[in-house]
């Protein structure tokens, strides 16, 4: 599972993401990646909860090259065909647990 968190999108980007099954996620009003201090390097860490649905706060954790944390809340800003579904490839597990997205970049 791969996902993009982003100032904004335009709503064919989005479409774009959504059907090369990549979760677009929005940094909330008023933050980006500058505010909040992320470089884009380091080990980012996305709390997808067991019952994921459009426009819900996601917990996003980051620790960056020299090993600061940071944590915000990120939009979940997928609409699959019009409509407030998931796609498969996002729904977690039927036990209900919350699966983590971990990921580096370098």
């Amino acid at each position: 599972m791969k996902a993009v968190i982003a100032e904004s999108y335009e709503r064919i980007h989005r479409s774009n993401l959504v059907g090369m099954g990549v979760l677009p996620l929005q940094f909330k009003k008023g933050q980006n990646r500058s505010s909040l201090g992320i470089t884009g390097i380091g080990h980012f860490d996305i709390e997808i909860p067991a019952e994921l649905k459009p426009g819900m706060d996601i917990k996003v954790h980051v620790k960056g090259k020299e090993g600061e944390p940071i944590d915000f809340l990120a939009t979940c800003r997928n609409r699959y065909a019009g409509g407030d579904r998931i796609l498969p490839q996002w729904r977690n597990p039927s036990d209900g647990a919350a699966n983590i997205l971990k990921g580096s970049r370098r």
